[in-house]
């Protein structure tokens, strides 16, 4: 009984219906009420079977930090001395 119910929780993980909390929590209603009354049921039978066979993810890795790039150089006017070459 255990490998089959073990297959049913399986199949229905790979298709979206049984997903573990996450952070940020992005499971719809549906998919959060179904995990809980699942977890609650096995829990009765057998102990730690849907944690073991569907851990929950590991969590997000922190945001790298934007790189700031200086502001662009304001371009500068030519000096007198290469306003006299370019009139020449």
């Amino acid at each position: 009984m255990p490998e089959s119910l073990k297959n049913v929780v399986l199949v229905m993980n790979a298709a979206d219906m049984l997903v573990p909390p996450v952070e940020p929590d992005v499971r719809s209603g549906r998919q959060r009420r179904l995990w809980d009354v699942t977890g609650e049921r096995m829990e009765r039978f057998l102990p730690g079977l849907l944690e073991s066979v569907i851990p929950s993810p590991p969590p997000p890795p922190p945001p790298e930090p934007i790189p700031v790039s200086p502001p662009p150089a304001a371009e500068s006017e030519p000096a007198p001395s290469q306003q006299a070459e370019a009139a020449a």
